[in-house]
């Protein structure tokens, strides 16, 4: 019976894409070779006043809420022509480390995480979100994310939410590790 809401939740939502690409003179070509150009050190916060944050962005968690004292960093590496790996720190001590699979998609690497939290059968939230990251000339990342979350009691939908943030400039911070 729990399985009905996340059936159509995620037929109703899967097919849900970013919108098209704005043009960007300052965006470096990314090709499956070039991927290791992304790797390096990130502020967490973009230079805009975006509200979704580089953790938030990769790993579909927010790993700093309130905590304004504290140094946090993402760093990315790419694995291969498919894979990179994010590590989230916060004052040089890892918090958590993704492998994240996509593809390079309009110089653009591009993945999906979905998510379901099931409580005891009557509770249930489901999550979509779907990112690309771009790099400009600069060395910063060039981010667009777009999520949906769902919350049902039993097979009634309670709540949900829907965000999407473009061209948001995440600075980097220290040379290639």
């Amino acid at each position: 019976m729990r399985i009905i809401p996340i059936i159509l939740t995620i037929f109703f939502f899967s097919c849900s894409t970013l919108k098209y690409i704005n043009p960007n003179d300052n965006r470096s070509t990314l090709m499956q070779t070039s991927l290791s150009s992304l790797n390096g050190d990130y502020e967490i916060l973009s230079v805009d006043t975006s509200r979704t944050t580089l953790d938030f962005a990769l790993t579909f968690k927010k790993y700093r809420r309130f905590d304004i004292k504290s140094n946090y960093k993402v760093s990315l590496k790419a694995i291969d022509n498919q894979h990179i790996e994010t590590s989230i720190f916060k004052n040089d001590t890892l918090l958590k480390t993704k492998v994240l699979k996509g593809k390079i998609e309009n110089n653009y690497f591009c993945f999906n995480i979905k998510k379901l939290s099931p409580f005891y059968f009557i509770f249930n939230v489901f999550g979509n979100k779907k990112t690309r990251i771009g790099k400009l000339e600069s060395g910063d990342l060039l981010v667009d994310c777009r999520h949906f979350q769902v919350a049902t009691l039993v097979i009634i939908p309670l709540t949900g939410g829907r965000d999407e943030e473009y061209d948001m400039v995440f600075r980097r911070k220290t040379a290639s590790r």
